[in-house]
């Protein structure tokens, strides 16, 4: 296994000198650089239109079904929520000072939404920002007027975990990796318009992040943080230990386990996993839209001529354990509204996460990972089975088989949103501008046209225009920026 990551890790340098038709498998971080078209028998690692799950505006407005539901804390989109739903969710939270967290709809620059969260501070803090023909805001309104000019920003708004669980006085999230696989579609799910299906596997271990200082209230983790083996409590209970297992989990698992119980560790594990389900059957129409249009734009030979079958990617969920009596614990199993366990609460997802291992712990992770994927690719480019025979993953049960089927214009009432008959029309319009999704470059009007020297005979002038949306994913490319 170790051979294979290692060949793998040479992979990327070596296919910038092939022509992209000699390549059989394309394993790129940046969905833009994944090829606009494929043979047959190529693979690559995006799925067009994942978007609908890994951009966090997109995530919010995702209809999400079963028991894992309920696992995704409220988050307000730009574009997609009301200003009715900014009121009431100011409303409800207007006594806390530290309830949501901003961030950008892609990835990076979390922070923590802080307003008056009383009517005297609130009072206090107008008087100092106004002149005296002012009236104050109160604590709601100045909420309110937070989250507001956060969305016209550009940024989602996210209710905070305020109090997550921590070990040794560290807060911390964690990752879930899911291996996903297209497949091609069977006659059946073919005549419903299928694009085919894909299959998901659940890795067993988990990539724990902790803030960086116990001292840091804000619980907002670093683009360096400590891991598992790197907090005293896990590393007494084996986590980086030099062995072929999860070693982080199986730590956090007995710690939960010790602290809440025996079958805590499962409890979590199993509410996680219903939760990633939930999200991947919710976005699966939109990707098969993605792969839909993609071939459809296409007069001649299709993009994708083995529709789905082409694509593979790996995702992680990032998951915040509460420590049992926050906001979140009233729709669990407990007592009094108090769960027997803490509550995942999913905050984000990544596609192509960072393989780049930090440490000799985590380079051991992800050289099992990356390896177990590989043998997985193998495997589907000859046609094989992927059967769940490999301890270190755990087929995922998502609906109808994982069968991809798209949107159709009739699919009003697919979303089960009544606010608006034309919610799933505002959807699919975020899907399409969202981080993984296609993307036309659109550029500004051409500028003034510059002056030259001294013209003789040959004398030349330029003017140039600039790129106001960059080309992503399978758009349309952009065309010159400069004429002479």
């Amino acid at each position: 296994e170790k051979s294979a990551f290692s060949a793998l890790s040479e992979t990327p340098r070596r296919l910038q000198t092939l022509p992209q038709t000699a390549a059989d498998v394309f394993w790129d971080f940046e969905p833009g650089d994944a090829p606009k078209t494929l043979r047959k028998g190529q693979r690559s690692n995006h799925f067009p239109g994942s978007g609908a799950m890994t951009s966090k505006a997109t995530l919010a407005t995702l209809r999400l079904e079963g028991p894992g539901a309920k696992r995704v804390p409220l988050t307000l989109a730009p574009n997609w929520s009301s200003p009715e739903d900014v009121r009431v969710a100011a409303a409800e939270t207007k006594d806390l000072s530290d309830a949501w967290l901003a961030k950008r709809a892609t990835h990076g620059d979390v922070r923590v939404v802080r307003h008056p969260s009383n009517e005297r501070e609130a009072s206090a803090s107008a008087s100092r920002k106004h002149d005296e023909s002012s009236s104050p805001m109160d604590a709601r309104q100045a909420l309110e007027s937070a989250l507001s000019a956060e969305l016209k920003s550009g940024n989602v708004v996210q209710r905070r975990v305020r109090r997550p669980l921590r070990v040794d006085g560290r807060a911390f999230d964690f990752g879930v990796y899911v291996v996903a696989f297209g497949g091609k579609s069977d006659k059946d799910s073919g005549e419903l318009g299928s694009v085919g299906s894909w299959e998901a596997f659940e890795f067993d271990e988990t990539l724990l992040r902790f803030a960086s200082d116990e001292r840091i209230m804000d619980d907002v983790i670093s683009r360096e943080y400590p891991a598992a083996w790197d907090v005293p409590s896990l590393a007494r209970l084996g986590a980086g230990s030099p062995e072929d297992a999860p070693t982080a989990w199986r730590a956090l698992a007995a710690f939960l386990d010790a602290r809440y119980g025996v079958g805590a560790a499962a409890a979590v594990r199993t509410r996680a996993t219903e939760t990633i389900v939930a999200v991947m059957d919710a976005a699966a129409p939109f990707v098969a839209s993605a792969i839909a249009r993609a071939n459809e734009d296409k007069e001649s030979e299709p993009s994708f001529p083995e529709e789905a079958a082409h694509f593979f990617e790996t995702f992680r969920f990032d998951f915040v354990l509460d420590d049992g009596f926050d906001f979140s614990s009233v729709d669990e199993d407990g007592k009094d509204g108090v769960p027997d366990v803490p509550t995942p609460w999913l905050v984000e997802v990544n596609a192509s996460p960072n393989m780049k291992p930090a440490s000799a712990p985590q380079h051991d992770v992800l050289s099992r990972l990356c390896a177990r994927i590989v043998d997985k690719i193998a495997r589907k480019s000859s046609n094989d089975e992927i059967e769940n025979g490999d301890a270190a993953f755990a087929r995922l049960a998502l609906r109808d088989g994982g069968a991809l089927v798209p949107l159709s214009a009739d699919d009003g009432d697919l979303d089960g949103d009544t606010r608006s008959s034309s919610s799933l029309l505002r959807r699919r319009r975020l899907v399409s501008h969202s981080e993984y999704a296609d993307v036309d470059c659109v550029v500004s009007s051409w500028g003034d046209w510059g002056t030259c020297g001294p013209c003789g005979d040959d004398g030349q002038r330029t003017r140039s225009r600039t790129i106001t949306t960059a080309q992503a994913e399978h758009g349309d490319a952009c065309p010159a920026l400069t004429e002479t």
